[in-house]
C-alpha cells in the first residue's frame, strides 16, 4: 500500500468537513505543485499576499488559501488574525511560505499569535530535481 502525499491527507481531511490549518513551507515551483493539487479539489479562491493590494477574505469564514504570507504587513496580519479568531474553530487556513516564519516571529516581523494559529500542521515542500 502506498502512503498519500501530504496533499492528499489534507485533501481528504477536507473532504470530511474538519476544518484544518496548514502551513507549506518551501520554494515557489514546489509550493505551487501542492497548491495546484489542494486547490483543484477545494475550488476556493487563491489571496496572493504578494499582490500588494487589500487582503479581501471571504465573509462566510469557512475557508481561505494565503500564499506567501510571510509578506504580509502587520495591520494584514491583524486582518487575518481577526478572520481566524471570528471564525472559531470551524475555518479552515492553508497558507504558504517560501521561508520558516518562526525566525520571523523572533525578529518581531511577524506576529506570534497569527503563526501559531496557522502553524498547527506544517508540510515542507522540496523542489524536484529536473527529470
Amino acid at each position: 500500500m502506498e502512503c498519500p502525499t501530504d496533499s492528499e491527507m489534507v485533501i481528504a481531511t477536507l473532504r470530511r468537513g474538519v476544518p484544518v490549518r496548514v502551513l507549506i513551507i518551501g520554494d515557489d515551483s514546489a509550493v505551487a505543485r501542492v497548491l495546484a493539487e489542494i486547490h483543484k479539489h477545494c475550488g476556493q479562491p487563491l489571496y496572493d499576499c504578494r499582490s500588494g493590494r487589500d487582503l479581501a477574505l471571504p465573509v462566510d469564514r469557512g475557508m481561505v488559501i494565503l500564499r506567501d504570507v510571510s509578506t504580509l504587513h502587520v495591520h494584514e496580519q491583524q486582518q487575518v488574525f481577526a478572520w481566524i479568531t471570528e471564525g472559531g474553530t470551524d475555518c479552515s487556513v492553508l497558507t504558504t511560505s517560501a521561508e520558516p516564519l518562526f525566525p520571523a516571529v523572533t525578529r518581531g516581523a511577524f506576529s506570534p499569535d497569527l503563526f501559531y494559529r496557522l502553524n498547527v500542521i506544517t508540510i515542507e515542500c522540496v523542489r524536484l530535481p529536473p527529470a
